[in-house]
């Protein structure tokens, strides 16, 4: 589960993962919507815009690198929302509260388990407690234990539909027992636990089957592709700012570096 734990915390305390993972996604949602507003390029000239060319040279390359951000960029604003209100879940719970909502699990009110054993509970072995006690359903999302409530908190959706109608099941499993001390079927959630289970499974690509497993695989390809991309063409003015100066340092002007025959 180390890339979950690497996708949810990098691998930082708790309070300090949850304001990077805040930073980030506001990042992400501003290269989005900036990127858009850069690569406009009006009416006349939108058909060469959206085109993506071989990046055979800087040119073509810049010119590849603004088309990918222009197909990709619904998925990075996506992205961005989503993990914003995801890694913030009390503000997207906040937001949801008028719709209404179920019973939470409260850490404060959990009855104190007679642990049987002494090591602690990985994710593999919190999930198929959580698959034991509601068989027949597969993972949606995970939240793992932090400083303040250490405990798995998982969500369950159901194996044969791709889009639940009224929300995830919720299960807490305790970190240092292994118990069940909390749990929630789809039939006690509410309104507002339906919005956040679409985030949730909005975010995580599962609204659309296998199409939106590929969209998010796009996404990660997208994610990737672009800063490299950006690198290099920075590189590549670095390198040419670089160049001008030194022409300009040693006197020489253009006609002296290419005479004309």
């Amino acid at each position: 589960m180390l890339p979950l734990k690497l996708h949810m915390t990098l691998f930082l305390p708790s309070a300090l993962s949850s304001w990077v993972l805040v930073a980030l996604s506001i990042m992400l949602l501003g290269f989005g919507l900036s990127g858009v507003y850069l690569w406009w390029p009006g009416r006349k000239r939108i058909k060469t815009a959206v085109a993506i060319p071989k990046p055979q040279s800087p040119i073509s390359l810049r010119r590849c690198h603004a088309g990918i951000g222009f197909w990709t960029s619904p998925l990075i604003i996506l992205a961005g929302i989503t993990g914003l209100m995801l890694t913030k879940f009390d503000w997207a719970e906040a937001i949801t509260a008028p719709l209404g909502a179920s019973a939470e699990f409260d850490p404060a009110t959990a009855p104190k388990a007679v642990c049987s054993q002494t090591a602690t509970t990985s994710a593999g072995d919190a999930l198929t407690t959580a698959r034991a006690k509601y068989p027949g359903r597969e993972l949606a999302s995970m939240f793992l234990p932090s400083a303040t409530s250490p405990v798995y908190s998982i969500w369950l959706r159901p194996a044969d539909s791709t889009i639940p109608a009224r929300g995830n099941t919720e299960v807490i499993v305790d970190v240092g027992c292994g118990n069940v001390p909390f749990a929630r079927n789809d039939a006690e959630m509410k309104a507002g636990d339906t919005v956040l289970t679409y985030l949730v499974e909005l975010h995580n690509a599962r609204l659309l089957g296998l199409i939106g497993e590929g969209l998010i695989v796009i996404q990660g390809l997208a994610l990737t592709i672009l800063p490299l991309a950006g690198i290099m063409l920075w590189l590549w003015k670095r390198r040419r700012r670089r160049s001008a100066r030194s022409i300009a340092e040693s006197g020489l002007r253009t006609d002296d570096l290419f005479p004309a025959e």
